[in-house]
């Protein structure tokens, strides 16, 4: 629901300013409970290190989420990154 929200509104058009806000608060507060499952899934005394990979993917979606809102990469950077990843 969160990614199919931040698609139509982030990735398709550009935010207002009042979304960017609500973005930012969201995102931070999913980031903070899942970093918390994060640390409660690594006990190995708790039954559930099976949703580690889940856990951990949905961390870095999230955290992709922030980025391409709050720190998008400029041109320059992108045009290093395309040339080091598909050299000619």
């Amino acid at each position: 629901m969160f990614r199919a929200w931040h698609r139509k509104n982030f990735v398709l058009k550009e935010p207002s300013l009042e979304q960017k806000l609500e973005h930012a608060v969201d995102v931070r507060a999913l980031l903070f409970l899942i970093r918390s499952l994060q640390g409660a899934i690594a006990d190995p005394a708790l039954p559930l290190a099976g949703l580690r990979e889940q856990v951990e993917a949905m961390a870095w979606l999230l955290q992709d989420c922030w980025l391409y809102v709050h720190a998008p990469m400029d041109a320059h950077q992108a045009e290093e990154l395309l040339a080091e990843v598909f050299p000619e």
